[in-house]
């Protein structure tokens, strides 16, 4: 029985494996690749894009769960000069980001 409960415990301690897949591609985004290299690495579209930075999300900010986060920041000539990644259980909401 208590082997059983720490088997359980362990597999909610683990995030989903979308997100567990999201995390090791964010891992992999270094300073000084291209926004192409980043792009081709992580897939998908940015939730947030613009001239010099993007950023991706394996949620949407509020909802409960797992969250995996990569912010970039990009040079002029398109070279990341700033990688961030967060990776984080929420398990209430954030203010301010839920309406």
């Amino acid at each position: 029985m208590v082997a059983l409960s720490l088997l359980l415990l362990a597999g909610c301690a683990s995030p989903p494996k979308e997100v567990a897949e999201a995390w090791r591609k964010y891992r992999a985004a270094k300073l000084g690749m291209t926004r192409n290299e980043i792009h081709a690495l992580v897939g998908g579209s940015p939730h947030v894009s613009v001239k010099y930075y993007d950023w991706w999300l394996t949620s949407e900010p509020g909802e409960l769960g797992y969250l995996a986060a990569l912010h970039v920041n990009y040079d002029q000539d398109g070279r990341a000069t700033n990688v961030s990644r967060y990776l984080n259980r929420l398990t209430q909401p954030i203010r301010g980001l839920v309406h």
